[in-house]
């Protein structure tokens, strides 16, 4: 089988749950043991899952994973979590503030964490 997206056109992905979707994106992605064949990308690509991992520590770190936090500037971080009204819903906790995110935030507000990778790693 074969599967052609050119640019400009888009794909919704839907199949029952359990069938294997996380495993298509997986294999796209290069990250699926299992998979076989090729995929062609022009530019680069950033793949953010339903659930991302949250490691322990600052807020910086939590956003910057997996590049270390100084990676990026706070002014980077800031209109990160800005982008994906984060920045609201944290109150006044600072990015150095350290903490288990995965249990200070909601499901939802972890999500938005993990959808603030794409705007912190916009290409140039």
């Amino acid at each position: 089988a074969g599967l052609t997206v050119r640019q400009g056109e888009f794909v919704l992905l839907t199949a029952p749950e359990g069938s294997g979707k996380s495993c298509f994106f997986r294999a796209l992605a290069g990250i699926w043991p299992d998979s076989t064949g090729v995929v062609h990308m022009r530019g680069s690509v950033l793949f953010v899952p339903q659930r991302s991992h949250i490691p322990q520590g600052t807020l910086k770190q939590a956003l910057a994973y997996p590049d270390s936090e100084d990676h990026f500037t706070d002014e980077q971080v800031k209109m990160a979590l800005s982008a994906v009204a984060l920045d609201k819903a944290l109150g006044d906790r600072g990015l150095a503030d350290e903490a288990n995110w995965e249990i200070i935030l909601s499901g939802g507000e972890q999500q938005r964490l993990g959808g603030a990778h794409a705007p912190l790693r916009r290409p140039p």
